[in-house]
């Protein structure tokens, strides 16, 4: 464990991954692919209470790049699972569920699509549709228009955009306005609780605590061919999307389920891109149905 009070994993090639571990030590294993930028840091109000409550071990990874996870500019999504593998196979893991939220969602479905029966569920909320489907922009916001189209078109322009944010260990608060500006108004509404700004700040500050090249990498990660087929998910598929989500429209969840095969769409109605605030005891549920 680091100072930082992080799991640490050597992986074969030198590289580390961090994540963090809460909720039943003896439960059952989920694992939690937080959104871009991510860290091994609660997203929810009492996250790991719940877990706990749930019967779940709670794994939550930082992908490369991200908190104390070495950087992997030449990363893809087709080879996140073998990250992921590494992760199952060090704690000895033999099947497991996974969540992602927002840009780990994508991740979640690369994991579904080519680990096979290792993945009992796979549960995604505010998750994007590939960006070159003409799904993708409609109903978006403004902040996600843009970084879409500089990283298919300008990826200088977007890592220039990025290292021009604050310094995320000087000013997180002012760095996590301008990263969640553009969402709905019902994220802003929560946004403007204070111990949710505050877990949302401080989840960026460590997520970005070695910079923002990660979450460049990331951004331009989503951009490109996604390297495996949604058709050939075989485990069940739980797809939760608010109504008023900006980031990630719901006509992106559509299209996702319209392409799966054991897809379920959950429409969560009047609620935007923080939706998991709300409904995370449910999500703990479907991955363990």
């Amino acid at each position: 464990m680091s100072a930082t009070g992080a799991h640490l994993l050597t992986l074969a090639d030198g590289r580390t991954l961090s994540f963090g571990e809460d909720g039943d030590p003896a439960g059952r294993p989920v694992l939690f692919f937080p959104g871009a930028p991510g860290s091994r840091l609660p997203v929810v109000l009492g996250q790991g209470a719940a877990a706990a409550a749930a019967g779940i071990r709670l794994l939550s990874i930082e992908r490369p790049g991200f908190g104390e996870s070495t950087r992997h500019e030449a990363r893809t999504l087709a080879g996140w699972p073998d990250d992921v593998t590494a992760l199952a196979d060090a704690l000895g893991l033999d099947r497991f569920a996974l969540i992602g939220l927002s840009a780990g969602g994508p991740h979640v479905l690369a994991c579904a699509a080519l680990l096979g029966a290792r993945v009992t569920h796979a549960v995604v909320v505010g998750c994007g549709a590939p960006w070159d489907s003409p799904e993708v922009t409609r109903d978006m916001d403004w902040p996600r228009r843009a970084l879409r189209l500089m990283a298919m078109r300008a990826p200088w322009l977007l890592r220039l955009t990025y290292r021009s944010l604050p310094d995320p260990r000087k000013h997180p608060d002012r760095l996590t306005r301008q990263m969640l500006a553009g969402l709905s108004a019902p994220d802003q509404a929560l946004l403007a609780r204070p111990e949710i700004f505050r877990m949302a700040s401080d989840g960026n500050a460590a997520a970005l605590a070695h910079g923002f090249d990660g979450m460049a990498d990331e951004v331009l990660l989503l951009a490109r061919p996604r390297g495996f087929d949604l058709a050939s998910i075989a485990v069940p598929v739980e797809i939760f999307c608010g109504t008023e989500d900006t980031a990630a429209p719901l006509r992106q969840s559509e299209y996702l389920a319209a392409r799966i095969p054991h897809a379920r769409l959950h429409r969560i109605g009047g609620e935007g891109h923080l939706c998991i605030m709300d409904h995370w005891p449910e999500l703990l549920a479907a991955a363990t149905a």
